[in-house]
């Protein structure tokens, strides 16, 4: 089986409703955490445990990486939230998320250079979470609640190719035809 229409969907499904959180669309609420949590999260690590074991070093980074994102992010905004551990100051905070979504921007400029050897989508998809990243790292470090807004954007972004990434080669399998053509 090929495991990276699970973990392209379970990206694609993550990203859109953490996008789709970013952008004001809802609170915070089980949807989102459950997603990030199951989907974003263990839905990704093992699909990202199937490409290692298939030797695929490039989409178990991405599944792995991203996966590990999804959880530790989860795991952010709940403790945050929920007033579990509260923090002492909000601007340092703040500066702090900042400094976390830098380090994941970095991460993924990597893979968007190796993207450039997949196809048209997984470019996509990689430059949409780094575009989601920066304006994130603007959204928290400054903070503005428009480029938090706008970061979102790109995450939904990156989620619908992720999403048409897996559905299509599940179509396109089943059909033995290219029906989601993935340039190339």
């Amino acid at each position: 089986a090929n495991a990276i229409r699970i973990g392209s969907i379970s990206y694609g499904m993550n990203m859109v409703i953490f996008g789709l959180y970013l952008c004001k669309a809802f609170e915070l609420n089980s949807l989102v955490v459950t997603e990030l949590l199951l989907v974003g999260g263990i839905a990704q690590i093992t699909a990202g445990i199937f490409e290692f074991i298939k030797g695929r070093s490039y989409v178990t980074s991405v599944y792995l990486t991203y996966g590990f994102y999804s959880l530790t992010h989860m795991s952010i905004i709940a403790i945050y939230k929920y007033n579990w551990v509260l923090p002492e100051n909000e601007t340092k905070f703040y500066e702090s998320i900042a400094a976390y979504y830098f380090f994941w921007m970095l991460i993924s400029i990597s893979m968007v250079i190796c993207s450039f050897k997949s196809n048209l989508f997984f470019t996509i998809k990689t430059v949409g979470i780094t575009i989601m990243y920066f304006l994130l790292i603007i959204g928290y470090g400054c903070p503005s609640d428009g480029s938090r807004k706008a970061g979102g954007a790109f995450g939904i972004i990156s989620g619908v190719a992720g999403i048409y990434i897996g559905v299509g080669q599940m179509v396109n399998e089943g059909y033995n035809k290219d029906l989601f053509p993935m340039f190339p």
